[in-house]
């Protein structure tokens, strides 16, 4: 049986959101397994009459689907579905992209995984066949509860299984020491991530930041800049104080358990996949190395990464486990369910 004769992600334009990046791994991935794959956007699509939006599925953002053509055939793969109903409404199969963490409460959701009734399909992918609109922020709740499915999901890195080298992790650091940091910078995150660089000064390594909303680059810049870096951790911010004080948690990745795409892309590109976060430690044991305490991770990873054979064993994983040709073929799992 055909459940869908074609995919589309509909939403961000690369490079226009952080999300688009996101988008651009779907779209690799899925080509790669051989579907007929397009990518449109709410500013940019083809017209119904020239173009078959039945039959297909999608996978979109809840803040970037408001042109998203609606039809009973299709399936609906919505990252932060704010809007559940609009789908539901069309009498389309309509899935819910939500985040892999262990509980949330911020603009859009508000959830916790315990207590849950979840199949886990990968650790990083758990199903929920029963999920509801309660799991929204209230604001966007129907006036009586609606059920449908729900997927917990963790991004990946952009490269395919084909494309991971593992003589990657030979490659010599620049000099003068450096670390790239490539990522969003704000008051989530700028207390842990200052104690790091507070410690890269102090071994005298400089820090250089590319902010993706402001000056973004290519992936294969991103890609160099990873590789020529010494020290290159994954750090999880411990959150904004402002919306701490608002009661909100979405910000506080490190505490939370935020499963971040830069963990597998540092480990795919021939680094040693190193984190803050604990409940990474958790999920992966010892395919990982933590260290809470962003001022010690610069000696611990300096020391660490000389470990080669164990940097082989991080990259084997990543490409078995966390690119997102697996993601397709897991979410694929849970698209033939029924």
């Amino acid at each position: 049986m055909t459940y869908f004769d074609k995919v589309i992600i509909w939403g961000y334009p690369l490079d226009t959101h952080t999300h688009s990046y996101i988008h651009y791994g779907w779209v690799k991935a899925f080509k790669f397994l051989g579907y007929d794959t397009y990518w449109f956007s709410d500013e940019n699509y083809p017209s119904i009459d020239v173009f078959n939006y039945t039959n297909c599925l999608f996978i979109t953002e809840g803040y970037a689907d408001h042109q998203i053509p609606l039809h009973t055939s299709n399936i609906y793969l919505v990252h932060v579905a704010v809007y559940p109903k609009k789908y539901l409404d069309s009498g389309a199969r309509f899935i819910d992209l939500r985040y892999n963490v262990t509980a949330i409460k911020d603009c859009n959701y508000v959830y916790e995984l315990e207590g849950k009734s979840l199949e886990t399909i990968h650790p990083t992918m758990l199903y929920e066949v029963n999920a509801t609109d309660r799991d929204l922020n209230p604001r966007f709740r129907h006036h009586s509860p609606v059920t449908y499915e729900a997927i917990y999901i963790a991004w990946a890195t952009d490269l395919l299984p084909t494309e991971i080298q593992f003589e990657d992790r030979f490659i010599e650091p620049e000099t003068p020491p450096v670390t790239y940091f490539i990522g969003s910078m704000g008051r989530g995150n700028i207390h842990d991530i200052q104690r790091f660089a507070d410690a890269c000064v102090h071994k005298g390594i400089s820090i250089v930041h590319h902010d993706p909303w402001k000056n973004p680059i290519s992936f294969k810049e991103v890609r160099e800049l990873v590789k020529r870096s010494i020290v290159c951790p994954d750090i999880r911010g411990s959150g904004d104080p402002d919306k701490i004080r608002m009661g909100e948690t979405g910000t506080c990745h490190k505490n939370i358990g935020y499963i971040p795409c830069r963990l597998f892309k540092n480990i795919s590109y021939g680094k040693l996949g190193m984190t803050n976060c604990p409940r990474l430690k958790e999920l992966f044991g010892d395919l990982v190395i933590l260290e809470t305490d962003e001022a010690k991770m610069v000696e611990v990873y300096l020391e660490k990464s000389k470990d080669k054979d164990y940097i082989l064993k991080q990259m084997e994983w990543v490409k078995e486990h966390h690119t997102y040709v697996r993601r397709v073929q897991d979410l694929l799992k849970i698209v033939y369910k029924q």
